[in-house]
Order: structure tokens, then sequence, then C-alpha cells
């Protein structure tokens, strides 16, 4: 009765051309509030690098217009079996297609070797990834798309961590039990949990804890020394929904800091625990944790699995005790929530362990080809000429003494320049190069 007397005084109010629809009205909704994140990275580009910032807005104001339009011109139905799945399936494949268009529009998959249907199916799955909060990337250049973009891209995850159609549900309260009915298809866990008599209360009380909680992760990072402002906000964003995008191709890597390390660990943590325990611990009753057995289950699965990798990495890795902890506990608990940060990128620079651990075996293969493509390269080279041989490796030195055996066993090189064994930064202890110009002899 109080859904269609709602109804009724609804129609009263604009007309009677209304649609009954939940499908399209929960999808309004969703796609309205999307082109807050896409005005957001607009904003974000207009002050950065102010090169995407027309392909942010544009899709921003399409989809708030087509949003609103489709909130405008319907009403919810009823809420049975079918029309809870239509609503979820729809307003996703709605919000992935129009989420799709930001990436489009500013090419951030327009790179060498994608032609234009790979761009597109490219921007699809960027979207799709962001909004079901995946974790997967099509990019392969972090940095040709502006910084806008990319927060947008962050962006999309914390819509996707609680849910868009949970979201929605917060702004319509005479769904009633169908309302909880949506959250629960929405979500991937078994069942939807009810804070509250109204639903619509539930999902503002879920968001509300989820918003203090990016916050705080965001403020953490900023505070720590290494992130940026805009670190901090893209990765507290991505740290609150355990979904795993960074704007950095070496993820939490890029920083190798073990503070921002210790809080990711912590944010994955918390973010990967149900919201409505935190919501319940904030309102006083703080042994709402303990008193659940998922969670109890939760933790001791992430320490039992941090404690066993761990070990291996220690006793059977070639790892020193820290580094073993360092990287066992961050990648268990990124594995373990589904976050997917990694300091995998670069790793052998942030554990330098691993190095004197390698296959002797796969080193010595390395160094044979090595010296067979040098061996090749100098066939090729005519009497007079030049033959430049860079190497990149871990140990620049190797390629020092590659450089002398080749020199003895041809005599008619001369080394003519070199470089001495570089480290690409001052405090790298492993990456390098090593550069060495020799002149054939002869004329030519």
């Amino acid at each position: 009765i109080r859904k269609t007397a709602i109804r009724r005084a609804t129609d009263l109010s604009f007309g009677q051309a209304k649609v009954e629809s939940t499908t399209l009205h929960v999808m309004g909704i969703a796609v309205a509030s999307i082109s807050v994140g896409m005005f957001i990275g607009a904003l974000v580009e207009w002050g950065s690098t102010n090169r995407d910032t027309a392909a942010l807005l544009i899709p921003g104001g399409i989809a708030l217009v087509v949003g609103c339009l489709l909130w405008w011109i319907t009403v919810p139905g009823t809420v049975r079996a079918r029309d809870v799945f239509s609503a979820v399936g729809w307003t996703w494949l709605a919000v992935t297609f129009v989420g799709a268009l930001p990436y489009l529009l500013s090419g951030a998959f327009d790179v060498a070797g994608v032609d234009r249907s790979g761009q597109f199916v490219n921007a699809i799955f960027e979207s799709a990834s962001g909004y079901s909060c995946t974790g997967s990337t099509a990019l392969t250049d972090f940095g040709h798309p502006g910084r806008g973009t990319m927060m947008y891209r962050q962006i999309t995850q914390w819509y996707g961590g609680m849910g868009i159609v949970v979201l929605a549900v917060a702004v319509l309260p005479f769904l009633g039990v169908g309302g909880l009915d949506l959250m629960s298809a929405e979500a991937p866990g078994p069942s939807g949990d009810r804070l509250t008599p109204r639903v619509s209360e539930t999902a503002k009380r879920l968001w509300a804890t989820y918003v203090l909680f990016t916050l705080a992760v965001a403020g953490a990072l900023v505070a720590i020394p290494g992130p940026s402002l805009y670190d901090g906000i893209a990765h507290g964003l991505t740290t609150a929904s355990t979904g795993g995008f960074s704007p950095h191709a070496d993820s939490i890597g890029s920083f190798n800091s073990l503070a921002v390390e210790i809080a990711i660990i912590i944010g994955m943590v918390v973010g990967g625990t149900n919201f409505a325990l935190h919501w319940r611990a904030l309102r006083g009753d703080g042994r709402a944790y303990w008193r659940d057995p998922e969670l109890r289950a939760y933790v001791a699965l992430l320490v039992g699995a941090s404690a066993l990798v761990v070990g291996l990495l220690w006793l059977d890795g070639g790892f020193s005790f820290d580094s073993a902890a360092r990287a066992g506990v961050f990648n268990v608990v990124a594995l373990g929530t589904s976050t997917g940060f990694g300091t995998a990128t670069g790793t052998l620079r942030r554990h330098p362990d691993l190095l004197r651990h390698r296959s002797a075996a796969a080193m010595a293969k390395l160094m044979e080809l090595q010296a067979a493509l040098l061996a090749r390269a100098a066939d090729w080279v005519k009497p007079g000429g030049v033959l430049a041989y860079g190497v990149c490796s871990l140990q620049p030195q190797e390629g020092e003494a590659q450089i002398a055996q080749f020199l003895e066993a041809r005599h008619d090189f001369a080394l003519e320049e070199t470089t001495p064994p570089k480290r690409f930064t001052p405090d790298d202890n492993m990456d390098g190069f090593y550069l060495a110009l020799m002149r054939k002899g002869g004329d030519g």
C-alpha cells in the first residue's frame, strides 16, 4: 500500500507519462552517479596534464543527462526475482559501456600496434575491470593517459568496491524488501546484512563507512614521506575497494617504502572485512569483530598463509628474514583480499637476496647466448667500422667481463670508448648498464 501510494504521489507530481521499470530506474541512478567520477577526473586533468579534459567532461555530461532522463521518466515497479537480476545485470552493462567512453575519447589505448577495434575492446575491458573491482588491466603504457584519466580509472574501482547498485538502493527508500534483494544480488557473498529496518538506511550507512575508511587510508598514505597527494588519494581509493589499480606500472613497488607497504597491508585487511562490522564498531560495538566467525576465519587464514610463505622464502628461497617478511606478508594479503597490489615489478631491486641465489645454470646459459650474439654481430662489422655493445644487466660488471673476454679472442677489434658500469639510480644496488665501443681494424 505504501509503495503504491508513493508511486501515485510521484505520478501526480510529474504527470502520467512515467514508465514503471525498476531496471531502468536503477540504471538511471547508477549511470548518473558515475558522471561524478568523470567530472572529478576532468578537474584533476585540467589542473595537471590538461590533455584529456574534454575526453572526461563530454562522457560525464552524457552520463549525467542520460541517467537523469532515465530516472525522470521511470518509477520503480515490483521487485521480483527476475526484476532483481534484470536491474543488476543491465545496470552493470550500461555502466561498463558508458564508463569506457573516457578511455576511447582520450586515446588511452592509442598506442603502437593497437588498431581501432583493439582500442574499443581494451576500453571496455578496462571499464569492466574497474567497475567490477576485478583489477586486471589492458594498459601497457602507464605514462600515455593523462593524470585525470588515470584518476578516473582509480575512481571506477572505488565505485565497484561497495557497488553502484548499493548506491542506487541508498536513494530509493521505497524499494522495501526488494532493495535487500538487489544488494544481495550484486554482492559476491551469500547474503546482504541489514543494519537497520529500512534497507536504504543500511545502504547509506555502508557507503558512509566506506567513505570514512577511504579518507583514512588516503590520509595515512599522504602523511608518509614518498607518496604525493595524488598518489595518496589514488591508492586510497583502490585500497579501500580492494581493487588494486595503481597509476604506476610498478604498483606499490614504485614507492619502495616499508611504511607505505605496512599502511597498504592494514588497509587491505580492513577493506576485505565485512563493512557491516566496521559500522557496528563505529557505533561502539567493538566486540562485533570477534563475535563474527567469518572474520576469525579470515584473519586466521591470512596469518597462517603469511607465516607459511615467509618461512618458505626465508628457509628455502634465499631471502633474509626481513626481506622474506616484507615480501611474504604483503603478497599474501594482496592475494588473500583479492586486491592485487604488488611489489613484483622490480622485485630483484627490492630484494637483493634473490640475486645471490639465482640459478647458476640459467645465468651461464644467458652469458653463453650473449657471447654468441656478440660474436655474430662482430662478423657483420666491416673493417674500420664500430661495434657498439650495450648491456642492461642485473650486475653490469658482467658486461665489462664479457667484453674483456671478447677482445682476448678477437684481436682485430680494439676498445675505443667505454663507460664504467653504472647503476640506474644511486641507491639501486641491482640494475645497471654498461656500454663499450670497439673499432674493427683495417680500412673500409
